[in-house]
């Protein structure tokens, strides 16, 4: 009877470590695999965050001058257009032929941009044909018609009254009584004659030399 009495208190004893033991062991089972799975949730987070972080955008270096208020070199974001650059250069100048100029002309490279004055133009100064609008420079279709159209009521600078030579462009009344004196005494075999006339130069003629005829 005493064994019993001391064996029952001893087994509960020993059962109450067991069970200790057994929830410690759990315990850190489960604290393991908390930390483990936070492990891998904060790596993918990571993983998806690098692959959503997007890239930096490319810039382009554009050196603009010319007809434009403050040239310089401007760092832009490459696909920007000449637009862009042309407002951060101050805008264009008065003798700028805004109407003439590819204004959403794509930047894509490191380049250098001349911006040539509306004169310059007219004086036949080389253009990048990207920049200048070709339309204007070449002629499409339209502007085709309309160079035809012009060429069958040229007036001929051989036969042409005062009043007719003081329709074209920049021709007054004295240029035009010049160029009735030249005539006088050497006829025009060529439109380019006309610059033999007092008064008309290289930018002038070429303001009315689609407009004319011998």
């Amino acid at each position: 009877m005493r064994k019993q009495k001391f064996v029952y208190p001893a087994a509960f004893v020993i059962l109450l470590v067991l069970s200790l033991v057994y929830k410690y062991i759990l315990n850190n089972q489960a604290s393991g695999m908390v930390i483990k799975n936070t492990q891998e949730v904060t790596t993918v987070t990571e993983e998806e965050q690098q692959e959503q972080k997007p890239e930096e955008a490319q810039t382009c270096r554009i050196y603009i001058c010319g007809a434009v208020s403050s040239p310089g070199v401007f760092t832009v974001p490459c696909g920007s257009i000449l637009n862009d650059v042309v407002e951060l250069a101050g805008g264009l100048t008065e003798d700028a032929p805004s109407d003439r100029l590819n204004l959403v002309y794509e930047l894509n490279e490191n380049i250098s941009i001349y911006i040539p004055t509306r004169a310059e133009l007219e004086e036949g100064i080389t253009t990048d044909p990207l920049i200048i609008r070709t339309d204007y420079v070449w002629g499409n279709e339209q502007e085709q018609q309309q160079d035809q159209n012009r060429n069958s009521n040229s007036i001929n600078i051989n036969t042409a009254t005062r009043e007719q030579l003081m329709t074209l462009p920049g021709i007054g009344e004295a240029t035009a009584d010049a160029i009735i004196s030249y005539r006088e005494e050497h006829e025009f075999t060529t439109t380019e004659d006309l610059m033999n006339v007092q008064g008309i130069g290289e930018s002038k003629y070429n303001r009315i030399k689609d407009m004319i005829c011998v």
